[in-house]
């Protein structure tokens, strides 16, 4: 599986299109600074595409496995990323 590089045109696009839509999931901002009993989950999903965007990885799965592992350190059910070329059973 680590065997296809990354497009970066598409990997480009990805955390674009992500980002947008993270516009519309209440969530996010609520994540960085959840009050108790939530505050054991300060995940910055922005931060995260942002370091993302910059970081070399050196395969796509390599790239799928930061975003989704970004996305679970959210724990919310509601709020994930899936890649059906590696998600899909």
């Amino acid at each position: 599986m680590s065997a296809t590089p990354v497009d970066f045109k598409m990997k480009k696009n990805l955390i674009e299109v992500v980002n947008k839509t993270l516009a519309f999931h209440t969530s996010v901002n609520y994540q960085i600074q959840a009050p108790e009993p939530y505050d054991d989950t300060h995940e910055d999903l922005k931060a995260d595409l942002s370091r993302i965007s910059q970081q070399h990885h050196h395969s796509d799965f390599d790239l799928h496995l930061d975003i989704y592992r970004s996305f679970k350190r959210v724990n919310d059910g509601h709020c994930g990323v899936y890649n059906y070329c590696y998600d899909c059973k």
